[in-house]
């Protein structure tokens, strides 16, 4: 027999998502990502934005994000030269 069955669709978990459920938290987990992302960019504060998200620890947002941090020196030292 073809097509997904009940375990395939509830992915082991036995609970039955339908596809649009599946799409929407597939959606919503990609909004959070983009919304950490925007934030970590333009220089907020990691403790703001480890407590918008939720994480237990600082240490979760980092090693998460910490692909995006990479200039963070740069722009920091761009924004002192800014001032000085």
């Amino acid at each position: 027999m073809t097509g997904s069955s009940d375990e395939e669709r509830s992915g082991g978990s036995g609970v039955k998502q339908s596809p649009n459920q599946s799409g929407r938290r597939a959606e919503s987990t990609t909004m959070r990502h983009t919304h950490a992302a925007w934030l970590i960019v333009e220089g907020e504060h990691l403790e703001s934005t480890q407590s918008r998200l939720g994480h237990s620890s600082i240490q979760v947002t980092i090693d998460r994000y910490e692909h995006l941090m990479d200039d963070l020196d740069e722009r920091t030292a761009a924004r002192l030269d800014a001032i000085a």
